[in-house]
């Protein structure tokens, strides 16, 4: 992960359109990559990043594209790599392998005749037992679909790749194998450990509005959990929301208090980070004999982490998250 950070050339950062109006950036990897990487000096290197049209970030994958005929093609003609995620006629020939950015292959296509002539996708199947022992090893499999130049599929190959145990032997697969790759590891963990989660409790800025003499609305944010990959930090805000009165003594109190909800904040490229099972219990607090001066939120909730990891859906679950935070009135 860090090489590629390292190595990203944000400068040259272009942007294409994609259908249902999502935006996709595209990020130069320096050359130094492929050398490190045991790639061919012709391949072309990228990190896709798709934004929806609210401006979060769906996905960013690595695209590798190697050129048909082993072409030297200094960079991807403008929409070609849009084309290519759309499955679209595409303005260049050859085969495009997309990664996590942790380096895990996911799949790939390739054009020729700038049509898609197959799409290949990298599944994995546990080893049962060998010689009346658990081996623990997974294989991989590249399972591959042919279409013909209507693009209706016509047949389908599966090549065995490797196992976790006797498959460790190409780079280009070493993100499979255990201690393999930037950040080692072997299955779902591999993919979880690049993140590092902390608790936290921090208040922000609290929020006024429909303000008169004896009465207003405030609303009010705190973050209450954070990741950090290595590209981005996303955090879990939660939302409290209250009405304060303003009594005959000119005292403001609390009149309502409640929970609104825990969303992300922040930026996740690859991944997304969602509160599930939340609950919220509000508490009313006196002050030197008058109540409800002070208000206080107890919240549960499970911080969920989504992602795909070596081509399929997984989550990372940290259950039963407690943290609480109370308001003066006069906050």
């Amino acid at each position: 992960m860090s090489l590629l950070l390292e190595n990203l050339e944000f400068e040259l950062a272009t942007e294409e359109k994609l259908v249902g109006g999502e935006t996709l950036y595209i990020i130069p990897i320096k050359d130094a990559v492929k050398a490190k990487k045991n790639l061919d000096e012709n391949t072309v290197l990228n990190l896709a990043a798709v934004f929806d049209r609210s401006g979060s970030v769906s996905y960013a994958q690595i695209v590798l594209y190697f050129p048909q005929g082993n072409q030297k093609v200094p960079s991807l003609p403008k929409n070609c790599l849009s084309q290519v995620l759309s499955y679209k006629p595409a303005a260049v020939n050859g085969l495009f392998k997309f990664l996590t950015a942790s380096g895990t292959i996911c799949y790939q296509i390739n054009y020729i005749n700038h049509k898609v002539n197959s799409i290949g996708m990298f599944t994995e199947k546990s080893s049962t037992q060998k010689g009346g022992r658990v081996t623990g090893c997974t294989a991989y499999y590249l399972v591959t679909t042919y279409y013909d130049e209507d693009g209706i599929a016509v047949y389908e190959t599966t090549e065995y790749i490797g196992t976790f145990c006797d498959g460790c032997g190409n780079p280009e697969y070493e993100s499979h194998c255990p201690g393999g790759g930037e950040g080692g590891g072997n299955g779902e963990e591999s993919c979880i450990t690049q993140f590092q989660r902390s608790a936290m409790s921090q208040k922000e800025t609290v929020q006024t509005a429909d303000e008169t003499a004896d009465s207003r609305a405030k609303t009010y944010p705190w973050k209450v959990y954070m990741v950090a990959s290595v590209f981005t930090t996303a955090y879990l805000q939660s939302k409290e929301k209250a009405v304060h009165e303003k009594g005959a003594d000119g005292y403001w109190r609390f009149s309502t208090f409640s929970h609104v909800g825990v969303t992300m904040t922040g930026t996740a490229i690859g991944w997304t980070l969602s509160a599930e099972n939340v609950s919220a219990i509000p508490t009313f607090i006196a002050e030197d004999g008058m109540q409800k001066r002070l208000a206080r939120m107890d919240l549960n909730f499970d911080a969920v982490i989504s992602l795909i990891c070596k081509g399929f859906p997984i989550t990372s679950v940290d259950a039963n998250q407690h943290r609480t935070n109370t308001w003066h009135v006069n906050e």
